[in-house]
């Protein structure tokens, strides 16, 4: 099912060192490029290969307990082609339970392309891997992060695909929470939409789409995913 995402939730390029700072405390500016991964108050957040420039950012203000961190990253190639996308949301203060939200969430989207819970490493700890194909344009959407990347992406005439695959991780504990979907073009060659990414094994996507681009490039995003829901939720709950 193809859908608007929905979380729960222009200026000269600067290198963003991995590390050095945190995105929701030390608001980099837009149009920063990061790579590698990113800090957050609660742990660190992995970027897949490739340059991710800051297209939106609302800090949220972590002095209220239920505050969260929102963000919009762009991987922009050649002849300003949008090759990618994530969208962030995070728990920045403490004393809020987002288990139940993110439970519910999950339970919402079993009609998607695929869904798994993450195997948890206590019992206070929840969450699952949903991967949807879902539009990657930002117009008309109120939230100011995505509003802001919208503007962004329009200075930069960005060329937008239709749709990209999703791979959304929803991770909760007792007072941290992460949504982090990472959004790739299927219609890039698997060198290009992942790269640096070998898959372990070639397991054909038996689905719904008959166009074999979509099919492996979809069975890749899987395997993606599933080969980095280990370091995802152990960088940002450990």
């Amino acid at each position: 099912m193809i859908k608007l995402l929905l979380l729960f939730l222009a200026g000269t390029f600067t290198a963003f060192p991995a590390l050095a700072e945190n995105l929701f405390d030390d608001n980099p500016a837009i149009g920063t490029v990061l790579r590698s991964q990113i800090e957050t108050p609660h742990g660190e957040i992995m970027l897949p290969n490739g340059d991710w420039t800051l297209a939106g950012l609302q800090t949220g203000g972590a002095d209220a307990p239920s505050s969260l961190g929102k963000a919009v990253l762009a991987r922009i190639g050649q002849g300003n082609s949008l090759d990618g996308l994530i969208f962030v949301t995070v728990s920045l203060g403490d004393g809020t339970d987002y288990r139940p939200t993110a439970n519910q969430w999950c339970a919402r989207n079993s009609d998607a392309l695929f869904i798994t819970e993450i195997e948890p490493s206590s019992a206070s700890e929840t969450g699952c891997l949903v991967i949807e194909e879902l539009v990657s344009r930002l117009d008309n959407l109120t939230q100011p992060h995505l509003k802001q990347a919208s503007s962004f992406l329009a200075n930069r005439k960005a060329i937008h695909p239709d749709t990209l695959y999703f791979a959304t991780f929803q991770i909760a504990s007792e007072q941290k929470f992460l949504s982090v979907s990472y959004g790739f073009d299927f219609r890039l060659p698997p060198t290009e939409m992942l790269p640096g990414y070998t898959p372990a094994s070639n397991t054909a996507y038996d689905g719904p789409y008959s166009d074999l681009t979509r099919q492996s490039n979809l069975d890749l995003v899987k395997g993606w995913a599933q080969a980095k829901e280990t370091e995802i939720r152990n960088g940002f709950l450990n």
